[in-house]
């Protein structure tokens, strides 16, 4: 399994490259590699260690998956999925591997020839799913404590078993992050004054932005429903399953989709961006950001030093989202 250590990408000269000139590749990675990429701008994957002679890209997202979840995520309790495009024509010189079934497929690039594959990528590399290991015990416990009530026993043991998906895109336009127990404590705090206006509301997730997936907790079993951050109450929210394993199932199909309501129509100010305009704002993390997604889809800006300020889903990059954190790095040029 040694071989599924992760890799290297640069992006192609200044000739615009058509998709259809390019191939897609995917490629399962650790956090110490994936910090690598973002220290180069997203542009590129490092060089071989001198116990990794082949760099090994895999074809598919499934294939990719599979490794993140198998390995990496054991092996580090955390595993990217990462996406880029090569020139196809700069591929033509590999042959195509099958390592085992039918979609089991990988490219075996040596490692004296990873910089020349690096200058045959076409755009940036793209973290597309982030996988991670059990939560603890005591983040159940903290979360039974302050909300007076148990969270439900099927999300319970999605966080708790081997690998569960943290964040990411799924094979549509979702982009979909979910909260550890903690995590969506600190969201209730942040949110203290729309959380009271919320009884029995509990913050799993949400689209990385203004959108929060929420638990009603005053039913059992509790819906899944849509609340922006400026609502003020469960009139404005929008049901989104009609229980959390139902959430569970689809997100692990990767066919999640956020309900808005009536697409032709605003609800309650909501407006998506599009899936090249959240493209766009996802590479400017090669920018901005060192090692997050830059996912200020809304292009609000959050007063500095604000509550709101200091927890991710408020107009902040996922770097900036930090307890703690007065700014986001793209006001401050960090």
């Amino acid at each position: 399994m040694a071989r599924h250590d992760h890799a290297t990408p640069i992006v192609a000269g200044s000739r615009p490259i058509d998709a259809s000139d390019t191939i897609t590749l995917w490629r399962p990675t650790g956090q110490a590699e994936l910090d690598l990429v973002a220290a180069s701008g997203w542009r590129t994957w490092p060089p071989r260690l001198p116990d990794q002679p082949i760099f090994y890209p895999v074809l598919n997202r499934w294939y990719a998956t599979k490794i993140t979840r198998e390995w990496n995520v054991p092996a580090g309790g955390v595993g990217y999925v990462t996406r880029f495009e090569v020139q196809r024509a700069y591929l033509d010189r590999y042959e195509v591997h099958q390592a085992g079934g039918r979609d089991v497929l990988e490219y075996w690039i040596p490692a004296e020839e990873l910089a020349d594959l690096n200058a045959h990528i076409a755009g940036v590399i793209r973290e597309e799913a982030d996988y991670r290991g059990p939560v603890s015990d005591q983040e159940f416990t903290e979360a039974h404590d302050a909300l007076g009530r148990a969270l439900p026993a099927a999300w319970r043991a999605y966080l708790q078993g081997e690998s569960w998906f943290r964040r990411g895109w799924m094979t549509g336009d979702a982009y979909v992050w979910l909260n550890t127990p903690r995590e969506m404590l600190e969201l209730h705090h942040a949110w203290d004054e729309s959380t009271s206006l919320h009884p029995g509301i509990a913050i799993i997730g949400g689209d990385g932005s203004r959108e929060q997936l929420v638990l009603d907790l005053r039913s059992d079993p509790g819906p899944v429903m849509l609340v922006d951050i400026a609502s003020s109450g469960w009139d404005s929210a929008i049901r989104q399953a009609d229980d959390v394993g139902e959430l569970i199932d689809r997100i692990e199909a990767g066919t999640f989709a956020f309900d808005f309501g009536d697409s032709r129509t605003p609800v309650s100010g909501r407006t998506r961006p599009s899936r090249r305009i959240q493209a766009l704002l996802h590479d400017a993390r090669a920018e901005h950001c060192d090692s997050c997604i830059d996912v200020r889809l809304t292009g609000r800006r959050t007063a500095p030093g604000s509550a709101r300020a200091t927890v991710r889903g408020f107009g902040l990059c996922m770097r900036c989202e930090l307890p703690g954190a007065s700014t986001c790095c793209v006001d401050t040029g960090r």
